[in-house]
């Protein structure tokens, strides 16, 4: 379309992902500051057009691998997953018993069933004195493991400002004057997240993965516990006393 003819489809209502830099929730509503690009602002992800035409097939290959009622033993089967892995990552902890992994979940509910557990497992991963690790950090050395998971507010405004304690007011001065947003993110403002790792089990997955994913984390951590120890000492003397012991265990 000609730029100056686009200005009608400014106005509407919905969006997409990859069409905003912010979403900011103001009580019931919520505004969203859009890209400034046309394309990006009005491409709202491609349709998979290609894969319609497979739905059937796809959809008795689901009920043959799956069973008559497919969606009830992919629900159990991912809580399994999800709960197992919660335990794992909760019982990482560093020598000074300061935990590695920071978890999202609704209150004091427990695993117990797809009615308080889902297929998703929302974290940050802290170092031993308690700061934050960049979840899109996490997310980069995961995938050189080829660990996929995802980061940043997750489509999710409302849920990532409520779990990181952000209000309205802080995400718009952090977008307008420090200059974080959802394409370029500034991972730890004032020592709090703007943004979390989301980990997602699906039909497919298995324990072997979720041990894979812990493993990683312990991982992660041993080497921020590395890294801390090898800075110069002249850089760290006015800070390191009373700094917790490092090293991580199970």
């Amino acid at each position: 379309m000609r730029k100056d003819s686009a200005w009608p489809l400014y106005n509407r209502r919905y969006f997409g992902g990859g069409t905003v830099d912010m979403v900011v929730n103001e009580g019931r509503g919520w505004r969203a500051i859009k890209a400034s690009q046309i394309p990006e602002r009005l491409e709202d992800g491609t349709v998979p057009f290609s894969s319609v035409f497979v739905l059937g097939l796809a959809i008795a290959v689901h009920h043959d691998l799956y069973g008559p009622r497919p969606m009830e033993a992919i629900s159990e089967h991912t809580t399994r997953l999800a709960c197992e892995l919660v335990g794992e990552l909760r019982a990482l902890k560093y020598d000074s018993g300061n935990p590695v992994v920071r978890i999202y979940r609704a209150g004091d509910v427990e695993c117990l069933s797809p009615a308080t557990q889902g297929p998703i497992v929302a974290l940050n991963v802290l170092r031993a004195d308690g700061t934050y690790i960049g979840y899109r950090d996490v997310e980069d050395a995961a995938n050189e493991r080829n660990i996929y998971v995802r980061s940043g507010s997750l489509c999710n405004p409302g849920g990532t400002s409520s779990n990181l304690d952000w209000s309205p007011d802080e995400m718009r001065r952090a977008y307008e004057i420090s200059g974080h947003s959802c394409s370029e993110p500034i991972q730890v403002l004032d020592g709090r997240p703007t943004g979390m790792v989301r980990v997602s089990l699906g039909a497919m997955s298995t324990k072997a993965d979720v041990d894979t994913f812990a493993a990683f984390v312990r991982e992660l951590a041993s080497m921020e516990c590395n890294a801390m120890s090898q800075v110069p000492t002249q850089r760290v003397e006015s800070w390191i006393k009373g700094l917790p012991a490092v090293g991580v265990q199970v």
